[in-house]
């Protein structure tokens, strides 16, 4: 019997070693990223670790974290900064850090074998713990309960900590845009409040312009802010104080100067974005307290408007109360407990955001700290002398 030429030219071709177009060697580390500056040091120490590290204590005392683990989402890019921060902190306090992560761009070899890398590092100094992994999805994905990134979240949760350091957009306004940052947290929340038994805490860093902002979201949050303002007179005077520079706007008025101006977009977003949860955990019988915003600029150099926002809360769930309608029982006494505003807290910290660009400007001791200590995260990630030196001139 003879074979066909065409059937022993395949099976040639089958058994050849597959052609690799791009080596599995890790990413060189000579190049100065953006997210390499003393300002995100700032936020990394001042922010995501100083409120984790408060947040968990509490838990350890409260006996709430069984197993003694902490499980801890987020974008970790190829750095992972945050998480070796958060890490050493988790250790420090005699804790595991869990880390679950979305970096799309482990498709590619070099980045992948980079992340691998890293990752594989921390996990040998016990920083954190070997089940943590980094999925090859965009966070986007998780907006799809079908998808694999839903699945494998949903399997993992829930979290204690959430980091979503997205620096894009949370909605872009493009036509077409299936996935969005502001859809996955949504579903997020969901999934988080349907499973957790104590508080949790959220992280979100985001660039928010009023020309990278889809409408459909920007109507959405000035809805909310809109709503409460209608409901509280006191709220309305705060939100049109940091909307506007005129006091004698309406609210109206004030939502729609700051939805047209960079030096009040920011400020809106935050307050909208902060409204928007608080509806949401509220339907959803949680609060949600407001912690330290803060902000800078990623325009061009010579314009200093802040652009990026840092933004943290804690989702506390409601405790439940019985009421026994048939007096069953003997009436117990209640400890009354203060009333906090959230939607004023909210206010207040938007109001209150720090720019972080004046702080380090006119702070040159602080400014050199936390310069010293992205220099040295930047030694201990591997990064080679081209980077190093980049990082010296640009922030000598």
């Amino acid at each position: 019997m003879t074979e066909d030429v065409e059937d022993i030219e395949d099976f040639g071709e089958s058994v050849l070693p597959v052609e690799i177009e791009e080596p599995a060697v890790p990413v060189p580390l000579n190049e100065l990223m953006p997210w390499h500056h003393p300002r995100k040091q700032y936020v990394r120490e001042q922010q995501w670790q100083l409120y984790t590290e408060r947040f968990i204590q509490r838990l350890r005392s409260q006996h709430t974290l069984p197993g003694g683990m902490v499980r801890y989402l987020t974008l970790p890019g190829i750095d992972y900064f945050d998480v070796e921060i958060l890490g050493n902190t988790i250790n420090n306090l005699g804790l595991r850090l869990e880390a679950t992560g979305f970096h799309a761009e482990t498709e590619k070899e070099t980045i992948r074998a980079r992340s691998q890398f890293r990752a594989d590092g921390l996990i040998k100094r016990g920083v954190i713990e070997d089940t943590s992994i980094t999925f090859p999805y965009r966070f986007e994905e998780l907006a799809h309960e079908k998808s694999q990134a839903y699945r494998e979240i949903k399997a993992r949760s829930p979290f204690q900590v959430v980091n979503i350091d997205a620096c894009g957009s949370v909605a872009k306004p493009t036509a077409k845009q299936p996935d969005r940052i502001i859809d996955a947290i949504y579903k997020l929340l969901e999934l988080q409040f349907s499973r957790c038994g104590t508080n949790w805490i959220l992280f979100l860093t985001t660039d928010a312009r009023n020309d990278n902002l889809s409408e459909e979201v920007r109507n959405a949050l000035i809805g909310a802010i809109r709503q409460n303002s209608r409901e509280s007179e006191e709220f309305a005077m705060g939100a049109i104080e940091i909307l506007t520079d005129d006091n004698e706007h309406d609210i109206e008025q004030a939502l729609t100067h700051a939805d047209s101006s960079n030096d009040h977009f920011l400020s809106m977003f935050s307050l909208g974005f902060s409204k928007w949860i608080l509806h949401l955990a509220n339907a959803a019988e949680w609060d949600v307290k407001s912690r330290q915003f803060y902000c800078y600029s990623t325009r061009p150099e010579e314009d200093d408007t802040p652009s990026m926002a840092c933004l943290a809360y804690e989702f506390c769930r409601r405790p439940v109360v019985m009421i026994d309608l048939f007096g069953a029982v003997n009436p117990q006494r209640t400890t009354e407990m203060e009333q906090v505003d959230f939607s004023m807290q909210a206010l207040q910290r938007a109001q209150n955001m720090d720019n972080l660009d004046r702080i380090l400007q006119n702070r040159l001791e602080l400014k050199n700290q936390y310069k010293l200590a992205q220099r040295e995260m930047l030694v201990r990630a591997g990064y080679q002398a081209a980077a190093l030196e980049a990082f010296d001139e640009k922030f000598s």
